[in-house]
């Protein structure tokens, strides 16, 4: 297996669950958080500046995660989105997919599933939370 790091960007509006996600995905060695944001335009600021290889997005967001993804998707198309969510709705699911995004997992999820997530998103699979 070939050694790579996969650089990752965060938005979620709420900072407890914030820091437990950037606690997670720093106990794994092949992931650097490149930044953190809690609104669209935060998003759209982080895929410019860090140009993260998969970025997390909450739907919730204020702007609109699916509206971030839809920009982010258009204006850095080699940033990989996952919208990480609690909404199990099916036209969220789909406007997301739509929007560009190749992931989409619950936050229901346990750590292990949000990094299997990330890892098969950055390798170009589709990842939604069973």
């Amino acid at each position: 297996m070939i050694n790579r790091t996969i650089r990752i960007g965060i938005v979620d509006d709420h900072p407890l669950l914030l820091d437990g996600i950037l606690t997670a995905l720093r106990l794994q060695s092949d992931f650097e958080v490149v930044g953190t944001g809690q609104t669209m335009a935060e998003a759209l600021s982080l895929a410019v500046e860090t140009k993260p290889d998969v970025m997390l997005l909450d739907i919730g967001i204020r702007g609109g995660g699916i509206e971030a993804a839809h920009q982010i998707a258009k204006q850095e198309p080699s940033t990989k989105l996952i919208m990480f969510t609690a909404s199990d709705r099916p036209d969220h699911v789909n406007a997301s997919l739509a929007a560009g995004v190749m992931g989409y997992v619950l936050k229901g999820a346990n750590s292990s599933e949000l990094c299997e997530s990330i890892r098969a998103v950055f390798d170009g699979k589709r990842y939604i939370t069973p």
